[in-house]
């Protein structure tokens, strides 16, 4: 599930984040999830059926796994026939990772280690 609006993730508050289905037990936290387009084209075949040709796209970094993610006790009783709370994986988006990475204290300190570390010092 790709939510369009922030997901509540208790203490943490409301967080951009996907819902991916799949096993959540304790120690996936960091892990990467990748995903890969799929396609499924109608085409005839040569005694005129219809069939389908399927194959796989490129695979993607989606982002890092934070945790299982639980029905909020407010959810609302009219959206929780949709949600399911078994099994469900939050996801951190790749861009939210590379945001942390780029911002300026880390960029600052990666900065400052490879100019200690560089050749001729």
């Amino acid at each position: 599930m790709m939510p369009k609006e922030p997901v509540p993730l208790g203490r943490f508050g409301l967080t951009e984040a996907y819902l991916a289905e799949g096993r959540s037990i304790g120690g996936l936290s960091g892990s990467p999830v990748f995903c890969r387009n799929t396609v499924k084209m109608p085409g005839v075949a040569h005694d005129g059926q219809l069939k389908y040709v399927a194959g796989v796209g490129h695979i993607h970094l989606l982002g890092l796994v934070h945790g299982h993610w639980d029905l909020p006790v407010d959810f609302p009783e009219s959206e929780r026939s949709e949600a399911v709370n078994m099994g469900i994986s939050i996801v951190i988006p790749a861009k939210k990772i590379l945001e942390t990475l780029n911002g300026p204290d880390l960029v600052r300190a990666r900065n400052e280690a490879f100019q200690r570390t560089a050749p001729g010092d």
